[in-house]
């Protein structure tokens, strides 16, 4: 050995967790702010893809669909899931979806969400749903 104190090498640390995407900003805001249905909308849609919806943001997302698109909204919400189960695949984003739908009185669309979500996503029931 030299002279000199030893230097200690220092281990890299590798993460190997994928990095969870997280949702534009922007529809926390637009929520917040009690932006007009048409808005909450086109700010999801244009995020959709690139990120799950946080499940308590997707309340207002399924209020906002009720309100402005009430034809697009089962087609759509269930596609969102689809693409992001990993991190949407879950009971409590089924009663949270399911909720809303049921307050609307749209027993055509819950019960069509409520098949999907159990029987092709395999998200379990609860009592709430």
């Amino acid at each position: 050995k030299k002279g000199g104190p030893a230097v200690k090498k220092q281990k890299k640390v590798v993460d190997d967790a994928p990095a969870v995407k997280t949702f534009d900003p922007r529809l926390q805001k637009a929520v917040d702010a009690e932006a007009k249905p048409s808005a909450i909308l086109a700010i999801w849609r244009a995020g959709r893809d690139q990120a799950p919806t946080p499940v308590e943001l997707m309340r207002a997302v399924v209020q906002a669909f009720v309100d402005e698109d009430p034809d697009r909204l089962v087609t759509e919400v269930l596609e969102h899931v689809r693409s992001h189960l990993v991190a949407l695949g879950s009971s409590r984003l089924a009663v949270v979806v399911l909720d809303v739908v049921a307050r609307a009185g749209m027993v055509e669309a819950m019960t069509e969400l409520a098949r999907a979500l159990r029987h092709e996503l395999l998200i379990a029931s609860t009592l709430q749903t």
